[in-house]
């Protein structure tokens, strides 16, 4: 069933995880989730995921590329 679901979403990453790949605090990966930023999937009650392409769609919209 896991797999069936990662093939769906891709890897789905903790909320520790997000913070250190966008080297912010885990509270601050929880106001961007809660305030619709990055995406979540909601695994029960308490169980929270972030779908690792969402995670680098927002890296990459908010990425400026600098002109030399």
């Amino acid at each position: 069933m896991q797999e069936m679901h990662i093939s769906r979403t891709g890897k789905l990453l903790t909320k520790k995880q997000v913070a250190e790949k966008l080297h912010y605090s885990t509270r601050t990966v929880e106001n961007f989730a809660e305030r619709g930023i990055i995406p979540k999937i909601l695994l029960g009650t308490k169980m929270v995921r972030f779908p690792e392409d969402g995670i680098d769609r927002i890296l990459a919209a908010y990425t400026t590329k600098t002109q030399r």
